[in-house]
C-alpha cells in the first residue's frame, strides 16, 4: 500500500497534466464563453475594469490574459495559461492538504478538475490556485497576517463564486484578529494594516458591481435545491440520486458537527452557500460549471478545519466516499449546455466563411444570442479582417470597441428596424434554421429552402445561401418584396 501511495504521489499529477493538456490544445475548440473572456482581454485596461459589472466576474482574470493577447496565439495562449493554473492549484493541494493519497487522487481526477476545470479556459482556475494556496498559508495567518490577507484579496478577485466565500472568510479572520487584539496577541499597527489592506480590497470590489447591470435571471427553486448541494444537476438516473442523498446526508451532518463543536467554522461555510444559492435564485441561475463550487468550498472546509473532524467515524467515512463518487462523469451529462460546451464547431464555421467567397466579403450579421459564430468563429476571422456583426445586447457587449453597428435593446429583434440599419448587400447568419428567429410579429412562410417573412410593415424574401450540411450553420440574404 505505501509503495502505491509512493507511485501516484509521484506520477498522478504529471498523467493529470499530459491528458488534459492534450485534449484543450488539440482535441478541442474553445466554446463561446473562453471566446468571449479573450475578446474582453483584448480591450483597454480601463474597459476591463468596466465591462465587469456587466460582466458579472471579477477582473482578474482578464488582466491576467491581456499580455498574451498580444501574442496573436489564440486560442493556445489562452488554453495553457488556464491549465498551468490549474496545475498549480492541484500542486499546492498534493504538498499542502492533510487528505490522505486516495482523497487528493479522487479530487484531481474527479470530473469538475479532469474533465472542465483544467481544459476549459475560464476565469475558475486562477481561483482555485489562490484559494488553495489559501488554505495552505491559514495554520500561518496569525504570523503572517500580511501574506495571508493579500493572498485572500486576490482570490475574491478571481471569479465571483470565490469572492463569496473569501468574504467570510475574511470576516472570521477579522473577528479572531480582534480576539487576539484584545488579548494583546496581536499588534495594533498590525491589525491597522490588515485592515487597511481589506478596506482597499472592498473599494475595488465595490467600484466594480456597485452598479451591477444583468439580463439574466435566477431561479427560486434553487433554494429547495440546496438541499442536495448542487454537487450534481437534476437527475433522473439512480447512481446520481444515491450521489445526491449521500451528500446530503454529509452536509447537514458536518453543519451539526460544526454547531456542536466549533461554530466560528460554521460561521463560514452555512453563509458561503447560502450567499451562493442567493445568488442563482436572485441573479443568475448558473450552469454545472458554477455548481462545482459547492465542492470546491466542502474540500475547502475539511482542509481548513480538518483537525476537528478526525476524530469523527462518520466524517472520515463519507468525505472520501464523495470524493470517489466525484470521479464518475455522470455530473456534466444531465446539463443543456454540455453540447454547447464540448461540442464547439467554431472553427469548422469559420473556415466555411473562409471558402466561401460570398461569405468572406460581405458584412455578416449573427442572430443567435450566443453561440459557435459569435463569440465563436468571429476571433478566428479577425486574422483575416472578417467581422461578425452582433444584433443582441445582452448588456454584456455594450461598448463601442466591441460593437459597431444597430443592436437590438430587446430580447426580440424588429427586423423592419434592423433592415433599415444593415448593408443591403449583407447576409445573415445563423447557426440553426429561421424558423427558430426571435423577430418581434413573426409571420414565416417557408418554400424548400426559401422564407417569405411578412411583418406589419413590410414583406421579405429571406433566401438560403449557404447550409452547413452537418455544421450547425446557415446563411441568408434578405431581399424586400
Amino acid at each position: 500500500m505505501k509503495l502505491l501511495n509512493r507511485y501516484f504521489e509521484k506520477y498522478a499529477l504529471i498523467i493529470f497534466g499530459v491528458i488534459t493538456l492534450i485534449y484543450a490544445l488539440f482535441l478541442k475548440q474553445p466554446f463561446c464563453d473562453e471566446t468571449h473572456a479573450y475578446d474582453i482581454a483584448c480591450l483597454s485596461f480601463g474597459e476591463i475594469f468596466q465591462i465587469t459589472r456587466i460582466e458579472g466576474h471579477t477582473f482578474l482574470w482578464y488582466y491576467i490574459l491581456k499580455p498574451f493577447c498580444a501574442l496573436n496565439l489564440f486560442p493556445y495562449s489562452m488554453i495553457f495559461v488556464n491549465w498551468a493554473f490549474c496545475m498549480g492549484a492541484l500542486y499546492v493541494l498534493w504538498k499542502k492538504a492533510p487528505f490522505s493519497t486516495f482523497a487528493k487522487t479522487c479530487i484531481t481526477f474527479s470530473t469538475p478538475f479532469l474533465l472542465y476545470y483544467a481544459i476549459f479556459a475560464r476565469c475558475y482556475c486562477i481561483g482555485l490556485f489562490f484559494f488553495f494556496l489559501l488554505c495552505s498559508i491559514y495554520p500561518k495567518r496569525f504570523k503572517r497576517p500580511y501574506l495571508f490577507s493579500s493572498i485572500l484579496c486576490i482570490c475574491a478577485n478571481c471569479n465571483t463564486m470565490m469572492l463569496v466565500g473569501c468574504f467570510y472568510l475574511g470576516l472570521t479572520y477579522v473577528y479572531e484578529l480582534i480576539l487576539r487584539y484584545r488579548k494583546k496577541l496581536f499588534s495594533k499597527k498590525k491589525l491597522l494594516i490588515v485592515f487597511l489592506i481589506f478596506f482597499l480590497c472592498s473599494i475595488l470590489i465595490l467600484s466594480q458591481f456597485l452598479s451591477l447591470q444583468t439580463s439574466d435571471k435566477g431561479d427560486s427553486s434553487y433554494f429547495f435545491n440546496l438541499l442536495f448541494l448542487y454537487l450534481a444537476p437534476i437527475a433522473n438516473q439512480p447512481f446520481a440520486l444515491v450521489f445526491r442523498i449521500l451528500c446530503a446526508i454529509a452536509f447537514y451532518y458536518l453543519l451539526f458537527y460544526l454547531f456542536k463543536n466549533c461554530k466560528k467554522e460554521l460561521f463560514f461555510i452555512l453563509p458561503t452557500y447560502l450567499t451562493i444559492t442567493y445568488i442563482f435564485a436572485t441573479y443568475y441561475s448558473g450552469h454545472f460549471w458554477n455548481y462545482y463550487t459547492y465542492l470546491i468550498y466542502f474540500i475547502a472546509l475539511f482542509w481548513l478545519f480538518k483537525k476537528y473532524f478526525k476524530k469523527d467515524k462518520l466524517l472520515k467515512f463519507l468525505f472520501p466516499s464523495i470524493l470517489f463518487m466525484l470521479m464518475i462523469p455522470y455530473s456534466i451529462f444531465e446539463d443543456g449546455k454540455i453540447e454547447l460546451v464540448f461540442k464547439s464547431e467554431a472553427k469548422q464555421i469559420s473556415q466555411i466563411i473562409l471558402n466561401n467567397p460570398e461569405l468572406k466579403n460581405s458584412k455578416l450579421y449573427q442572430i443567435e444570442w450566443w453561440s459557435d459564430i459569435h463569440p465563436g468563429a468571429s476571433r478566428y476571422l479577425i486574422k483575416e479582417n472578417i467581422k461578425i456583426y452582433d444584433m443582441h445586447n445582452r448588456n454584456r457587449l455594450a461598448f463601442p470597441s466591441m460593437r459597431d453597428i444597430f443592436v437590438a435593446q430587446k430580447e426580440l429583434i424588429d427586423f423592419d428596424e434592423f433592415y433599415e440599419n444593415m448593408d443591403k448587400n449583407g447576409i445573415i447568419i445563423t447557426g440553426d434554421d429561421m424558423i427558430n428567429r426571435p423577430f418581434k410579429n413573426m409571420q414565416l412562410a417557408k418554400s424548400q429552402n426559401d422564407y417569405i417573412f411578412k411583418t406589419q410593415k413590410a414583406k421579405y424574401l429571406i433566401k438560403e445561401i449557404v447550409n452547413g450540411n452537418g455544421i450547425k450553420f446557415f446563411a441568408y440574404k434578405v431581399y424586400k418584396i
